[in-house]
């Protein structure tokens, strides 16, 4: 067996000795007939690209064909249709018109309706199920029996196919191996080759950017040395005409200066000055002098004369005067003051003569204006307060009594009251006093405006202590106003000790309040500084104490709430002393940390520090004073004083 297998006999196919199986057919009928293809609409004829051709109806085309039926029937139908009735021909000029005689009417159109209507069989539901092919058993059997190895034997067989499998499993791997070393090397040559490209692509962009840097260089320089050398023409043309012009106008121009200034428009500033205000002031002054010297040579020969003739009664020394002193022709326009009296009244010549101040009551009237004026700021403004504070106390008290909170209602004032309060107490105390001492109302403005010398040091003393007294008459009339609302709420501790002088909240320490009080001054005095300039747009000089007493209730309404906004010295210290004096006691100096020296020092140096930065910051940037134009604040107060 170890040769193969090999057949008894060459295999050959069964020899079938019966007919193929056919379906049973129906007997065959006389009907079917041959058809002539060519004549058949199923079948398409002509080329299979182009459209096909559809054929006309052969039926209605084709000349009427004799019917095939028989000779007798045909006979039967042309008698039935030659006996039925039929309607009779139509007149002459009329016509026949088919009209519906059924029981029913039915439209009747030149386009009939038509609808599609499908339905869906399934495709197997009719076929009878085929029947299965069961040949009919001719022949006789034969067997034959192959054991098990006798066709193929595994093991032996095998062992060609697995070398050949695995040979070639191994080729291809080598080759797949190859190729895919031949790839990684291809990768790596182009790798090479593109970063070579790369840099070349580069290095030629790198150069085409010189070259175009250069050509713009190139063509920015050219244009800018054409516009140099047009420059350049221009400005020698310029210096051309100039040269051509100052040659020609060397001489206008010094006749032409020469002759304003003797026909008098251009002056010397202090020249005009000197004949439009220093000459008619000393010529005025001379000419009061001298009348003062001709009246009293004429009254003392007056004098003399009724000591001599003792003619007391005969004569009025104030007529004589009158009627024998002429005033020299240059003293016409002195002032009425000099003149004598011809209506024969009876005044003393000595009332006439200006007499001469005492400085020391300039300086005690200047002390009791600003006292004056101090005392209305702190009388008026220390009201409001003690209103809002009481009304406050008042209402609380009430609603703590009747153990309802609703029983509290609007009280007498608020932070806006205050504010509104103190700044027109300003406004007031400034107009009361400013036309005797400027209407200070402040140690802070007078120090500041000593040290600016826009004061003299000398009055400092009497206005710091008037103000301060002024401070203290103020408190005590509040005081004395609402002393039975004092007594009885019967509080006598900070809550109404703030209603004289101020205390800092309790979040503030004494660095704060101070820096607090110097921002609050210095804006004070800046604004001051800048509303008393004459030469800054300054106001109206009888709106500014109005405008100084807003700018005032504009700092208490943002800074008072955190100290109580004093900015005043003499406001917070005189009431404050006041205070220890009326029943409050020492404590009104230890509050707040021992605050009471805050308000002292620093307004001072706020005010100091506003004053610095308008001086040195605006002031000195104005233009020079020249006569005929409006005067500054210090040629103001000269002429006041």
């Amino acid at each position: 067996m170890q040769g193969g297998f090999e057949y008894a006999s060459q295999p050959r196919s069964v020899a079938v000795k019966r007919s193929k199986y056919r379906e049973p057919t129906a007997p065959a009928s006389n009907n079917d007939k041959g058809q002539n293809l060519m004549y058949d609409r199923r079948i398409v004829r002509g080329s299979t690209y182009a459209k096909p051709v559809v054929l006309e109806d052969t039926a209605a085309t084709s000349p009427a064909r004799p019917s095939r039926l028989p000779k007798k029937v045909q006979e039967v139908d042309s008698l039935a249709s030659s006996t039925r009735p039929l309607t009779p021909p139509p007149m002459d000029g009329r016509q026949h018109m088919d009209i519906q005689t059924e029981n029913y009417l039915e439209e009747l159109t030149d386009k009939v309706p038509e609808a599609d209507v499908e339905t869906q069989t399934e495709a197997f539901m009719d076929q009878l199920p085929v029947p299965l092919f069961v040949p009919q058993k001719r022949g006789v059997d034969a067997s034959t029996q192959i054991d098990h190895g006798d066709l193929f034997d595994f093991d032996l067989e095998v062992a060609p196919i697995l070398e050949v499998l695995v040979g070639k499993t191994l080729e291809v791997s080598v080759m797949e191996v190859l190729e895919e070393e031949e790839v990684k090397e291809l990768r790596t040559r182009q790798d090479i080759f593109e970063q070579a490209r790369n840099a070349e692509l580069a290095e030629v962009q790198r150069l085409e950017a010189e070259a175009k840097r250069k050509q713009e260089e190139k063509t920015r320089r050219l244009e800018e040395e054409k516009a140099r050398v047009v420059a350049q023409a221009e400005l020698q043309e310029k210096l051309a005409a100039r040269s051509f012009a100052k040659h020609y106008l060397a001489d206008l121009h010094t006749a032409v200066f020469s002759t304003l200034v003797t026909t008098g428009h251009f002056q010397d500033p202090m020249e005009k000055e000197v004949t439009e205000a220093f000459m008619p002031y000393l010529i005025q002054r001379a000419c009061v002098n001298v009348e003062q010297i001709a009246f009293s040579r004429a009254l003392a020969e007056v004098l003399v004369d009724e000591a001599i003739h003792k003619t007391s009664s005969s004569f009025d020394p104030v007529r004589l005067h009158v009627s024998t002193f002429k005033k020299p022709p240059a003293c016409d326009h002195i002032s009425s003051m000099f003149k004598a009296n011809d209506q024969g009244e009876d005044d003393s010549v000595i009332d006439s003569i200006p007499e001469t101040r005492d400085d020391r009551q300039d300086k005690l009237r200047k002390a009791f204006a600003e006292g004056l004026g101090t005392m209305i700021l702190v009388l008026i403004g220390d009201g409001v307060v003690a209103q809002t504070v009481i009304s406050q106390q008042m209402e609380l008290r009430n609603a703590k009594l009747t153990s309802n909170p609703m029983d509290v209602t609007a009280f007498a004032g608020d932070w806006m009251s205050i504010s509104l309060g103190f700044g027109i107490a300003l406004m007031l105390g400034i107009y009361v006093s400013g036309g005797v001492s400027g209407g200070h109302l402040n140690p802070a403005v007078s120090i500041t405006m000593a040290v600016f010398k826009k004061l003299e040091w000398s009055y400092l003393p009497y206005y710091i202590g008037g103000q301060t007294a002024g401070a203290f008459l103020g408190a005590v009339f509040v005081y004395l106003g609402y002393r039975p609302a004092f007594v009885d709420l019967n509080i006598w501790d900070q809550t109404t000790a703030g209603i004289f002088a101020t205390y800092p909240k309790s979040h503030m320490t004494l660095v704060e309040g101070f820096i607090d009080e110097i921002v609050g001054s210095f804006l004070l005095l800046l604004g001051i500084f800048a509303i008393t300039d004459k030469r800054n747009n300054p106001a109206d000089p009888g709106s500014r104490p109005a405008i100084i007493g807003m700018l005032l209730a504009g700092i208490a309404m943002s800074f008072g709430y955190n100290t109580g906004f004093a900015l005043n010295p003499a406001r917070d210290f005189g009431p404050r002393l006041f205070t220890l004096m009326a029943g409050w006691g020492g404590n009104v100096f230890v509050y707040g940390n021992g605050y009471f020296w805050v308000p002292i020092f620093a307004p001072v140096f706020g005010g100091l520090a506003g004053a610095f930065v308008y001086t040195y910051c605006i002031e000195r940037f104005h233009p020079q004073y020249v006569p005929g134009n409006r005067p500054s604040s210090s040629t103001i107060d000269e002429d006041m004083a």
